[in-house]
């Protein structure tokens, strides 16, 4: 089953280091790590919440992630 994870740096509350266990039971795992992010990313982000669309839309399907290259350090909510 492929399974997005959005990781924010700076999350409290899932932290970064827990990805390796997402990854150790779902192996189809994609993860876009925004450094200074917190948690929730996907909701305040135009960047973010557009890839987790077309994740939603078609899970298999290669990611455009280009656009969170240029994503404010630290990453500040679009609103």
């Amino acid at each position: 089953m492929p399974v997005l994870v959005l990781s924010g740096g700076l999350d409290p509350i899932i932290p970064p280091a827990f990805i390796d266990e997402v990854r150790a039971q779902f192996p189809n795992t994609t993860v876009i790590t925004v450094p200074a992010g917190g948690h929730v990313l996907y909701r305040y982000n135009d960047c973010l919440r557009s890839i987790t669309l077309a994740f939603a839309a078609n899970p298999t399907a290669p990611l455009d992630t280009t656009c969170t290259a240029a994503l404010p350090a630290p990453f500040a909510p679009d609103h």
